[in-house]
């Protein structure tokens, strides 16, 4: 069964390992070991939300590299020359001096990440815990039950939107020197974790503690005030139903890939396609890529790509062909003025890796290259099992790839290609042949390999 949640803010709760007695316990054995005498006048459970965003995150930044060079370290009267063509005044000032300033230049580098994060979707100030850490990622989630989880303990409001939490999600993530971010494959979800709050009264005063019921421990004391009002203010916020999908080809009823990050499924019986949107599968057209040479039909494996024809508009220029994308990325032969007429394409892998920048690697090469080839209907072959990125979340990539084949050496190049507006087709998948090479896939095209372990 597949739960259709691609596209929603669906929600989940984590089960508390606690029971009230255990958290009784727990709290008079802390109050004890202060010897002062304390009356526990109530313990109750509360379900309080945290947004969690899971997804790609793909950012091209950059860092100052210093370039040294024992040229430059020697302060001879030899190297006068050199130090007024580089320096100018200063060189004239002290001809004779030390050693000159450090040279800099922009190195840039890619980063790209997984993403879990989470962070607390209700308005509870004095709280400390402001995330759940890797909890939500290495515990059990259960399907959010309002009805159950109220018969459980109280059930916390959300209080802050989607909208909202989109916005802190992107300014959250780190931004120094960034010259593109991308996230990818985002879904945002909600997650209510359980919390213990015991009310203690010592005399003097009133406080309450606060026990974690996943890692079962003591989280916080706040004294003369609950963390939980006994009637919290509502929200607009109502729990989406979560529906499922059995695993099956609607075409043939064959049983479908099982893996919750495919938004694209083969059909290993009939070997249709079958894009999940909504709560319905859609059947996707594609095509095949024909081999520059005979394969053994026993040893290809073929691997999904969208492809899309496309046009860069660059400060009053439109790059839209092979040949006007040598301005950006150039070639490491003369191109021929027929390259005029290849519309220029963008290639991006839709098949689930782990390393993700294989996935940019196989984008870039294919990008920058544009290789020509023929392609035909499908006539039953076997195909990957899946697909992780949609025609959406494809085109948002190829801007990626399109900083990635400009050469960093030109730092203003880059910085303005970022800024670049890009108009894309709508697309077609097309599945590429890859043949069996040792403990790799490697295709004849470009003659790429990918490492078998990084398809699993």
């Amino acid at each position: 069964m597949l739960a259709t949640g691609y596209g929603r803010i669906l929600s989940y709760s984590l089960a508390s390992n606690l029971k009230a007695e255990e958290v009784r316990r727990a709290a008079l054995g802390r109050l004890t070991s202060r010897g002062q005498k304390n009356d526990i006048r109530g313990i109750r459970l509360a379900f309080v939300p945290f947004y969690r965003l899971t997804g790609l995150d793909f950012s091209w930044s950059w860092k100052d590299k210093e370039i040294t060079s024992p040229l430059l370290e020697t302060p001879h009267a030899s190297n006068a020359a050199l130090r007024t063509l580089r320096f100018g005044e200063e060189a004239l000032k002290n001809p004779n001096g030390g050693p000159l300033p450090p040279l800099k230049e922009k190195e840039y580098l890619l980063t790209s990440i997984y993403l879990d994060r989470t962070f607390l979707a209700a308005d509870l100030p004095s709280l400390s815990l402001r995330s759940l850490g890797v909890r939500s990622q290495v515990r059990t989630l259960h399907l959010f039950d309002p009805e159950a989880l109220s018969r459980e303990g109280q059930v916390i409001p959300v209080t802050m939107d989607w909208k909202e939490a989109w916005n802190r999600i992107e300014t959250g993530l780190p931004l120094e020197n960034l010259t593109r971010r991308l996230l990818i494959n985002r879904i945002l979800s909600l997650v209510f974790f359980p919390l213990w709050e015991v009310q203690v009264d010592s005399g003097a005063r009133t406080s309450s503690l606060l026990f974690d019921g996943v890692a079962r421990s003591f989280l916080q004391e706040e004294a003369a005030s609950r963390f939980f009002s006994e009637s919290p203010a509502g929200s607009g916020f109502s729990a989406q139903t979560l529906r499922f999908r059995p695993l099956a080809c609607p075409n043939c009823g064959g049983g479908l890939p099982v893996d919750r990050d495919f938004r694209l499924f083969s059909c290993p019986t009939c070997h249709r396609l079958w894009h999940i949107k909504g709560d319905e599968f859609e059947n996707l057209p594609y095509r095949l890529a024909e081999a520059p040479k005979r394969l053994d039909p026993r040893q290809v494996h073929y691997l999904p790509f969208w492809i899309f024809l496309g046009q860069v508009h660059l400060e009053g220029r439109t790059i839209a062909s092979k040949y006007d994308l040598a301005q950006l990325a150039p070639q490491a032969r003369l191109l021929r003025e027929e390259d005029k007429a290849i519309p220029l394409r963008f290639f991006v892998p839709a098949f689930k890796v782990r390393d993700l920048s294989v996935a940019n690697r196989l984008s870039t090469s294919f990008t920058r290259m544009q290789p020509l080839f023929q392609v035909k209907e499908p006539s039953g072959e076997s195909l990957h099992p899946g697909g992780v990125l949609d025609r959406d979340e494809a085109a948002t990539f190829a801007h990626l790839s399109l900083v990635s084949i400009t050469p960093k050496g030109n730092p203003k190049l880059v910085e303005r290609v970022a800024q670049a507006e890009l108009t894309l087709s709508p697309g077609e998948l097309v599945f590429f042949p890859f043949q069996d090479h040792l403990n790799s896939l490697r295709e004849d095209f470009l003659g790429t390999a990918i490492h078998k372990a990084t398809l699993r």
